[in-house]
């Protein structure tokens, strides 16, 4: 039976992958062969943003095969099969020859002969967590393209997002009046005033975390490069050169007030080796996309009533000279 193949390099995003179509076992050899994985194993080792890694998978029915290159010279295999609900087995510290015995058996074996097969091997036990997600299906995967793709990221503050961010704090203090017109201006000026005071006093914190990320991130733009450790940021006519290599830790400040009108505000802390910090609103830069830059980096969840972000050298519109 021949089997459908898919390729994954360093440079394509986690779901992204080549398919190479129906190929038989003597083909699949091959192509594993030629596969860079020298190359592409020290690019997954030096890259900190979000990617693929480097891999081969074989798909024959309710079966997989994921190939993937972990250190030099060496292989995991993770067999992923259906028997009921989906299941998988990880090995790993496979050679060049196991991989392509392994390879041959896949297509010729049962799945309990296979098992059987890769039970030789070091395995990586899941956790429960991992077979209960795991159960429930496979996580979907699209076809890699250039068309239309910029591998360049920037990140301003925007009025936009400023305004989306400060919503739920605005309508708080637009309530009063809707409340006041929906009941048909029966409210008397001292009802009013101590329903807009209580209102402005729910909505003040997310004025005053809205003026202070606007100061502090208000001018700071972010440039980041598909395939890059290193990025900018960039104050005015001042440029300053970071490399992701070199943070030691990420702190994420986010509220514990859940219910407040400004839950939504948080900020991540990026702790360099050298001791510099870069303070990032999400208004800025998004949680998730910031996640996507520096996925392989050590972080700490942190909560606060108010997030609030300080000056540092990195953010101040006096700071760093430029690196050019």
């Amino acid at each position: 039976m021949s089997i459908i193949l898919r390729r994954q390099f360093v440079n394509y995003e986690p779901d992204e992958y080549e398919l190479l179509g129906s190929k038989q076992t003597s083909e699949i050899k091959s192509i594993f062969e030629q596969y860079p994985w020298e190359e592409q194993v020290a690019k997954h080792l030096e890259l900190v943003e979000s990617h693929a890694f480097p891999s081969l998978n074989l798909e024959q029915g309710n079966r997989e095969l994921v190939i993937s290159g972990y250190i030099s010279d060496r292989f995991s295999i993770q067999f992923l099969y259906k028997n009921f609900i989906n299941k998988s087995k990880l090995v790993y510290d496979l050679t060049n020859d196991e991989v392509l015995d392994l390879i041959e058996k896949f297509s010729l074996e049962s799945t309990i002969d296979f098992l059987r097969n890769l039970n030789k091997f070091k395995t990586i036990e899941t956790t429960f967590l991992q077979k209960v997600f795991g159960a429930f299906g496979r996580g979907k995967k699209k076809i890699h393209s250039t068309n239309g793709r910029n591998d360049e990221s920037k990140y301003e503050f925007s009025t936009k997002r400023l305004i989306y961010m400060f919503g739920w704090s605005l309508l708080y203090l637009l309530m009063p009046l809707a409340i006041d017109i929906m009941v048909g201006n029966k409210f008397n000026l001292s009802v009013f005033l101590i329903l807009q005071g209580f209102c402005f006093l729910l909505a003040l914190p997310g004025i005053i975390i809205s003026i202070n990320h606007f100061k502090r991130n208000g001018k700071l733009k972010l440039h980041f490069q598909k395939g890059e450790n290193r990025f900018i940021t960039i104050i005015g006519d001042k440029k300053q050169l970071f490399d992701k290599k070199d943070i030691v830790k990420v702190f994420r400040y986010v509220s514990n007030s859940n219910n407040s009108p400004w839950n939504g505000y948080e900020y991540s802390v990026l702790q360099f080796n050298n001791g510099v910090e870069l303070w990032l609103s999400n208004i800025l830069i998004k949680s998730e996309d910031l996640d996507k830059h520096i996925s392989f980096v050590d972080m700490e969840l942190k909560k606060q009533w108010i997030p609030m972000l300080k000056y540092t050298v990195v953010n101040r519109v006096d700071g760093p000279t430029s690196h050019n």
